[in-house]
This record gives C-alpha cells, structure tokens and sequence, in this order.
C-alpha cells in the first residue's frame, strides 16, 4: 500500500508485449470485479515497464506509476503505460 486507496505491484514478467497483456488483463478483471457493486466505482492504473536491467524500484519509478495514474485519471482513460525499456 502506498497511501490512501494506491497500492503498488512489482510483476516480473519475460517481455515487453507480456508486460502489455498483463496491464491490460488485470485492469479489466479489477473494472469487472467493480461493475459488481451496487455504486458507481472505477480502477486507473499507472503501468510502468521497467528493462530487465532494473532488479528493484527505484523512488523515480514510484513516481512516473503514480504519474501515469493520474494521467489516466484525468484523461478518463483509466489505463495509462509507459516503458523505461527505450531509454
């Protein structure tokens, strides 16, 4: 748990399109979990992909997740990604 309703999950996975499919995969099954409830109730995620160079997160990498969160929280894309591998 970070703060208030944020919570942080560090997921191995073995590429990049794996690392897509993950994000998007666990949104919609946390959106379908919420659609249950009898109130109106949304997910945004902040995904960061980090490069196998990266064996632990780093306070930057927190803040570009909770950056990206709150894109998608404005953007009302309730889903934003963004990767580390190019750079």
């Amino acid at each position: 748990r970070v703060g208030g309703d944020e919570f942080l999950l560090f997921i191995p996975v073995g590429s990049e399109t794996e690392g897509y499919r993950v994000a998007r995969q666990l949104h919609r099954r946390m959106e379908a979990a919420l659609n249950h409830l009898p109130y109106p109730i949304g997910c945004s995620m902040g995904v960061l992909l980090l490069g196998p160079r990266e064996a632990s997160l780093t306070d930057a990498d927190v803040q570009r997740a909770d950056q990206l969160m709150y894109e998608a929280k404005r953007e009302g894309t309730s889903l934003r990604i963004s990767t580390t591998l190019d750079s």
